[in-house]
């Protein structure tokens, strides 16, 4: 992973916490207005949440979690274990291009593996063919190392 691809997601990352934190302090006021009796202020709370949204997508949030799950098995590749919806695709693709990461390997083996590999073509990123990912297993007090089998992809020129 190079630097810029780990200043993106630590990015990321911080984002996401400040508004998890920002969030639980909202639920918080929204208790002690309970606790108070203040049910005119808890409507209002209720109207007010409603503005605040995550600030990243499921597409997004996949491509930090691929990153997170990379980063903590030591993989020297960029690995994507997880099927995508149609609707996370297209911000999945652009978060990785935003990250600087320019290839991953695709190991899900879900029922949606043939669709998600047309929509990764479909948004610039080209199978350049099939790999075995070493990836260290941390269970049960061991550390072996087990293959994954996986589909390595290169996003295209110009994209």
């Amino acid at each position: 992973m190079t630097d810029q691809t780990r200043a993106y997601f630590k990015h990321m990352y911080d984002v996401a916490f400040a508004y998890g934190r920002a969030a639980e302090e909202r639920k918080a006021e929204k208790e002690r207005l309970i606790a108070e009796d203040n049910w005119d202020a808890v409507h209002e709370w209720y109207e007010r949440e409603k503005t605040y949204t995550s600030p990243y997508t499921s597409g997004q949030y996949k491509a930090f979690w691929a990153y997170r799950r990379s980063s903590e098995m030591e993989l020297k590749d960029f690995e994507m274990s997880d099927a995508l919806w149609e609707s996370e695709v297209a911000d999945f693709c652009r978060t990785l291009l935003e990250a600087g990461v320019t290839e991953f390997i695709l190991t899900n083996q879900s029922t949606a593996l043939m669709e998600n590999i047309h929509q990764l073509e479909n948004q610039g990123w080209h199978l350049t063919g099939t790999c075995r990912l070493p990836v260290k297993q941390y269970r049960y007090g061991s550390d072996r190392v087990e293959e994954h089998l996986g589909l390595r992809f290169e996003i295209g020129q110009g994209a």
